[in-house]
């Protein structure tokens, strides 16, 4: 009785909308089943696509967590597939292998997220991964200097116990380099996206100054626009683990192993300003002092006003014309 009309009750029917051309659609409503039938079909059809097509399964890598288990399952035989065949492209392995990577360690870092995979599904990835493992040391660590905090499974949320181990597995990946060679060493600094790193960890864990030395005659010798910016960073990271001494035998070096005469204003240009290294430049030559005020930082990196004032002035003095590089 509750729900019958009652006197004084109003009713304002409406009428259910209509298509004014063309009357009631006569297809049946939408529902989550058919849009969960749609999406699937277009997985079906993409893995049709990629089968046999290595580049079009790296761009499906991205996708992978939004796939069903059979569907995940056939990607991964499809890549695998892909990871034995004798003339897939070094390009491409080192794409799938990178994207395969920072996908399963994202996954592995946030384990407990919602949207995380469970590790039953990253282990079964990672696998499929290791197929594309290149064959040199290089390739196997690369990685580790192609951005500065790289994801990692099972790290704190602490960004500094992060950067701790990070910096931990670079040294070990740099000895591991060193083990085949100074040159091998300068092939990661030539492969990796931030070579700036590769220049950091090799002042670091390359213990002797002939390794260290070596390992410039070949950027002084090439002298590309990535070598003009390792050279300062090496010898400046060096120079906080070694002291003052580190200036001399720099000094020394310029002319022992015949590198350009400006060289030593560029090794000079990373390191914090101190009443020591700008004396130094007063008995140097001026293609060297002009390279280290046309390369050094223009902010001032020092508290000692009288410094700071003497540092400002000669910035601002006219210099030599210095020498072009080759560009590379």
């Amino acid at each position: 009785m509750a729900i019958l009309p009652r006197n004084s009750d109003t009713n304002f029917p409406t009428q259910e909308p209509v298509w004014k051309d063309f009357g009631r659609s006569t297809r049946a409503p939408l529902t989550e089943e058919h849009r969960r039938e749609a999406f699937l079909a277009y997985i079906d059809f993409a893995l049709t696509l990629s089968d046999s097509a290595p580049e079009r399964q790296l761009i499906l890598i991205d996708h992978y967590p939004m796939f069903s288990p059979e569907h995940r399952a056939m990607l991964r035989t499809q890549l695998t597939t892909t990871a034995r065949a004798p003339n897939l492209a070094p390009s491409t392995r080192e794409g799938i292998l990178e994207g395969i990577r920072q996908l399963v360690a994202r996954h592995r870092r946030f384990s407990n997220a919602v949207w995380a995979m469970p590790a039953v599904e990253t282990d079964a990835l990672d696998a499929v991964g290791q197929e594309f493992r290149g064959s040199t040391v290089v390739e196997e660590v690369r990685w580790l200097f192609d951005e500065f905090l790289p994801d990692l499974a099972d790290v704190e949320p602490d960004i500094n116990v992060a950067s701790e181990k990070v910096k931990a597995l670079r040294d070990q990946a740099l000895r591991k380099v060193l083990e085949s060679g100074v040159g091998a060493v300068d092939d990661l600094f030539c492969k990796a996206r931030q070579p700036y790193l590769v220049a950091q960890q090799a002042a670091e864990s390359i213990q002797d100054t002939e390794g260290i030395f070596a390992l410039l005659d070949r950027w002084f010798g090439r002298l590309s626009s990535r070598d003009e910016r390792g050279v300062p960073v090496l010898c400046a990271t060096r120079l906080a683990l070694a002291g003052d001494d580190w200036m001399r035998q720099l000094s020394d070096a310029t002319v022992s192993r015949d590198w350009p005469e400006w060289s030593l204003g560029l090794c000079l240009a990373d390191m914090a300003d101190s009443r020591t290294l700008i004396d130094s430049l007063k008995d140097k030559p001026p293609s060297a002092v002009s390279r280290y005020w046309a390369t050094r930082s223009q902010y001032i990196r020092y508290t000692d006003k009288s410094l700071s004032d003497e540092i400002a002035g000669s910035a601002r003095q006219p210099r030599v014309t210095l020498p072009s590089s080759p560009s590379g």
